[in-house]
C-alpha cells in the first residue's frame, strides 16, 4: 500500500507541474498559434482547390482552340465559321484565364495579411527564442516552419 501511496503522490506532483507549465502564457500562445496556423493553412487549402479547379475549367477551352486550328490546318483556309469560333474561345479563355489569376492574387493577399510570418514573430517574442520554429503537422506529415 505505501508503495502505491507513493506513486499516486508523485503522479500528483507531475500532472501539477504539467498544469502549472500548461498554464503559462508561453503554452498558451503556442496552443493559439497550433490552432491559428491550422486554421490558416485550411483556409490555403481551399484557396488552392479553388485555383486548380479555374485551371481544369480553362484547360477544356484551351483543347477546344487547339483542335480547331488543326482543322483549320487541314481544310487551309480561314472561313467566318472558324475566324467566330476562335473569337469566342479565345474571349472565354482569356476570361478564365483572369479568373485563375484572380484567384492566385487573393491567395497571395492572404498569405501576406494573415501572415505565418507575423505569427511566428509573436511566438519568438514570447517564447524569448529568436530561433524558435514551431513543428506543424500538414494531413499526416510533419513540416517545419519556415
Amino acid at each position: 500500500m505505501g508503495g502505491a501511496a507513493a506513486v499516486s503522490r508523485v503522479d500528483l506532483m507531475e500532472r501539477k507541474m504539467q498544469k502549472a507549465v500548461l498554464c503559462t502564457p508561453y503554452a498558451m500562445a503556442l496552443v493559439s498559434a497550433d490552432s491559428r496556423i491550422a486554421e490558416l493553412l485550411t483556409e490555403l487549402h481551399q484557396l488552392i482547390k479553388q485555383t486548380q479547379e479555374e485551371r481544369s475549367r480553362s484547360e477544356h477551352n484551351l483543347v477546344n482552340i487547339q483542335k480547331t486550328h488543326e482543322r483549320m490546318q487541314t481544310e487551309n483556309k480561314i472561313s467566318p465559321y472558324y475566324r467566330t469560333k476562335l473569337r469566342g474561345l479565345y474571349t472565354t479563355a482569356k476570361a478564365d484565364a483572369e479568373a485563375e489569376c484572380k484567384a492566385t492574387i487573393l491567395q497571395m493577399r492572404k498569405l501576406r495579411h494573415k501572415g505565418f510570418h507575423n505569427l511566428l514573430k509573436d511566438i519568438q517574442l514570447v517564447s524569448g527564442e529568436p530561433n524558435f520554429r514551431p513543428k506543424v503537422h500538414i494531413l499526416g506529415y510533419h513540416a517545419r516552419m519556415v
